[in-house]
């Protein structure tokens, strides 16, 4: 069980998307520090308060629409 950090919901790890901070927000790669965002919060606008606590930065909502285009494709 793993933790989204938007909506705080635990959920199989299966079901949720691992993403890492490296001066942008990327999906994870098996290095570094990670979080978990569950399909929910990456497709609703709600996370991005969320994200940019973590990220310091107040450029996510770009990110955060690349990364849904990617596990779209997926």
């Amino acid at each position: 069980m793993r933790t989204c950090i938007a909506c705080r919901k635990k959920e199989l790890q299966k079901s949720l998307i691992r993403l890492k901070i490296e001066k942008k927000i990327r999906l994870y790669n098996g290095f570094g520090r990670s979080f978990y965002l569950c399909k929910e919060c990456l497709n609703s606008d709600n996370s991005l308060k969320s994200l940019k606590k973590i990220a310091k930065s107040n450029d996510v909502s770009e990110q955060l629409k690349e990364i849904r285009e990617i596990c779209q494709q997926l």
